[in-house]
């Protein structure tokens, strides 16, 4: 795999610094290892996990027919109808978090 896919969470969350505080109003469980958040969607065919550790954010779709990771989110290549309404449908999960437990980081570094 000598192509570096960005990843979409990696994208929605490039310049912004999560807001701790607001994880728990909008739903996040704090666990030993930091925050995990998780939620249904596309009328419960998938499901979303979002992991917070160290101030990084990490996010898996999970297909919950088969029980396995469904990777083609993140693989450009993939397309197709069904691919982009799950695409679409985590991209919205992913902005509401953003814009609601970050704020934008104006430099790259502190």
């Amino acid at each position: 795999m000598g192509d570096k896919m960005t990843r979409m969470i990696d994208d929605v969350f490039k310049r912004k610094t999560i807001i701790p505080k607001r994880l728990s109003d909008f739903g996040f469980q704090k666990s030993a290892a930091g925050y995990i958040y998780k939620t249904e969607f596309l009328d419960g065919a998938f499901l979303a996990v979002i992991t917070i550790q160290n101030n990084k954010i990490d996010g898996h779709v999970i297909d919950l027919t088969t029980g396995d990771e469904y990777f083609q989110i993140n693989v450009p290549a993939m397309q197709g109808s069904f691919v982009n309404s799950v695409r679409t449908a985590y991209q919205k999960i992913l902005n509401e978090i953003a814009e609601k437990c970050c704020q934008a980081a104006l430099f790259a570094s502190p």
